[in-house]
This record gives C-alpha cells, structure tokens and sequence, in this order.
C-alpha cells in the first residue's frame, strides 16, 4: 500500500509539472505567434521597410534627381535678403554652390563679383514668401539664379545651381 501510495503521489507530481509545462509552452507560443504577426502588420503597412503601396493618384510624385557626376564646383557667398513682404519681418539666407563648365568661370566670377552679387541679392529681395516656399518655387529660383549669372559671363557658363542652405525665417 505505501508503494501505491508513493506511485500515486510520484504521479501527480509529474502530472502537474508537465501541466505547467505544456501550459507554459502553450503561452510561449501564443507570444511568438503575437509577435509574428505584429511583425507581419508592420511589414506590410511599410514600417519596417516591407513594400510600400503604391503611390496614390492624387499624390505629387517626388521629383527624380538623376544619377549624374558633379562638374566643377565654386562656392558662392552667404546672401541674406529681406523677403519682399509687407512689415519687411521675412528674410532669407542663402547659400549656393554653382557647376560650371571650366575653371576660367571661377577667374571671371571672382572678377566680376560684385556686379552678380549685387543682381542676385536685387533678385533673391524681390521675392516674396510664397515665391519661395514649394519646391517648384525652389527650382524657378536655381532657374533664375543661373541665368542671371550666365548674363554676365563671357568665358564659360554655370550649368547648375545648388542650394548649399536655403533659410526661411
């Protein structure tokens, strides 16, 4: 009778242990499958870098900017300008990077300095917060300013603008 006495208690014992271990193997998985599919919402909605959706009709699309090298580079100063607002509280500071098409441009430029300066800040004053905000303002404003300095050289030409900083206060 103590033998079967001792079976029995030997036997719930492994009973309960091994209930609470299929217990907690069950809630292990329940985590892992929870986890697994948090995971897979996140993927799919584009969270962590899964596919994005395509893009909607109605959403600009962003503008490519083609791979392509870099010509020569020359650095122009820091413009700041009052905007042409009312109450004149609006300026912006400005600073460019042109691509030219040889180095004689850089001799020129530093010659003819303070004549493109003194247009560009004419210019860059004359614009008005709104005229400066959107990205297709941005890209008139390179427009403008490239062609502004290619009316004063003779030797070469600036093929490119580029905004080194561009503040709105």
């Amino acid at each position: 009778m103590a033998d079967e006495k001792e079976k029995k208690e030997g036997a719930s014992e492994e009973e309960k242990s091994g209930g609470g271990n299929k217990t907690m193997l069950i809630i292990i998985i329940a985590v892992v499958v929870l986890v697994l599919a948090v995971v897979g919402v996140l993927v799919m909605t584009g969270a962590l870098g899964g596919k994005k959706s395509a893009p909607q009709a109605n959403a600009p699309a962003s503008p490519a900017i083609p791979a392509q090298s870099v010509g020569d580079l020359i650095p122009m100063d820091t413009l700041i300008v009052n905007l042409n607002e009312p109450g004149g509280n609006r300026y912006l500071k400005i600073t460019l990077k042109l691509e030219v098409t040889s180095s004689n441009v850089a001799e020129e430029m530093a010659e003819k300095k303070v004549p493109i300066k003194s247009d560009l800040i004419m210019y860059l004053s004359s614009l008005t917060l709104s005229e400066t905000q959107s990205i297709d303002a941005k890209k008139k404003i390179m427009i403008n300013v490239k062609n502004r300095i290619n009316s004063w050289l003779s030797k070469g030409k600036v093929t490119r603008v580029f905004f080194d900083e561009f503040v709105i206060q």
